[in-house]
C-alpha cells in the first residue's frame, strides 16, 4: 500500500489547501444570496424544529424529549449523508483540480470532511439554543461526544475515499448511494423514536433498528446530546464500520489512485 500511505502522508500536513477548498466551496454555495451563510442555521432551524414539534405529537412524546432527538439526529444525519453523498462524488467533483496539479487524491477527502464538520458545529450549535427553549438541557454525558466525532471523522475518510474511488470509475455508483440515502433516512431512527411506535421494538420498528447499522451509528453520538450514557452496542458496532471503511478506503486508493484522472 506504498501509494495510499505516500498520498495521505503528502495530504494530511497541506491543511492550508484543503482548508481553502473547504471555505471555498461553502462561499460557493451561497453566492449571490442575501443572507449568505446564514441560511444554512436558518434552513435547518426551520426544517429541524418544525419537523421535530410536529412528529412529538404525532408520537405522543414530550416536545422537550421529541425536539432535541429530532433536531441532534438532524444534523448528526446531514454529516452522515454527506460524507457518503458528497464522498460518492468526490473525485469527480475535484476533476479540475486532478486535472491540472498532481495532488494527492485524499487531499480533497479531507477538505471535504473539514466542510461537513464546519457544518455540523453551526447546526450543533443551533440546536443547543433552540432546544434550551423547549426544555433540554446538557448532561455530563455530553463529553461522550468528543471521541464518537473522531470516530465519525475516520469513518467518513473512509467511507469518501471507497465510494470516492469507484465511483470515478463507475459513475452510476453516485446515483446509486444518492438514490440509497434518500430510502435509508426514512428507515433511521431520526425523526421517530423507538419505543413509541404501536409494535414498540419486537415488530417491524424493532426489525429497523437491530439490522439496519445507520441506527447505531447515529446514536454513538446523538445518545451524549440527548443526555443518554454510552450503549456498548453501538460503539461496538460502530467501531466494526470504521475499522472495515477505514481499511477499504485505503485498499481503494492504493489500487485505484493511480489511474482515477483517466477515468475523470
Amino acid at each position: 500500500m506504498s501509494f495510499a500511505w505516500s498520498d495521505m502522508a503528502a495530504a494530511f500536513p497541506r491543511l492550508r489547501i484543503w482548508a481553502y477548498l473547504a471555505f471555498k466551496q461553502i462561499q460557493f454555495e451561497h453566492r449571490r444570496s442575501v443572507l449568505g451563510s446564514a441560511w444554512i442555521v436558518l434552513s435547518y432551524a426551520i426544517t429541524a424544529a418544525g419537523i421535530g414539534f410536529l412528529m412529538s405529537q404525532l408520537q405522543g412524546r414530550p416536545v422537550e424529549v421529541h425536539v432535541p432527538h429530532v433536531m441532534f439526529g438532524l444534523a448528526i444525519w446531514n454529516f452522515i449523508s454527506g460524507a457518503t453523498i458528497a464522498g460518492a462524488d468526490i473525485m469527480v467533483t475535484s476533476r479540475s483540480y486532478l486535472l491540472q496539479m498532481n495532488l494527492p487524491r485524499s487531499l480533497f477527502v479531507l477538505s471535504m470532511l473539514l466542510r461537513l464538520s464546519y457544518l455540523l458545529g453551526i447546526q450543533l450549535v443551533t440546536a443547543f439554543v433552540i432546544c434550551l427553549f423547549f426544555g433540554w438541557r446538557p448532561t455530563l454525558e455530553i463529553v461522550w461526544i468528543f471521541p464518537a466525532f473522531a470516530v465519525y471523522l475516520a469513518a467518513g475518510f473512509g467511507t469518501a475515499l471507497t465510494l470516492g474511488m469507484v465511483a470515478a470509475r463507475f459513475r452510476d455508483i453516485s446515483t446509486l448511494v444518492g438514490s440509497c440515502m434518500r430510502l435509508i433516512f426514512f428507515f433511521t431512527p431520526i425523526i421517530w423514536a423507538v419505543g413509541t411506535a404501536r409494535d414498540q421494538a419486537e415488530g417491524f420498528i424493532g426489525f429497523l433498528v437491530r439490522w439496519n447499522p445507520f441506527s447505531y451509528v447515529l446514536n454513538t453520538l446523538r445518545d451524549g446530546l440527548v443526555g443518554l450514557p454510552p450503549d456498548p452496542l453501538n460503539w461496538t458496532v460502530t467501531l466494526a464500520i470504521t475499522a472495515l471503511v477505514l481499511f477499504t478506503g485505503i485498499l481503494a486508493l492504493d489500487r485505484m489512485g493511480r489511474r482515477v484522472t483517466y477515468w475523470l
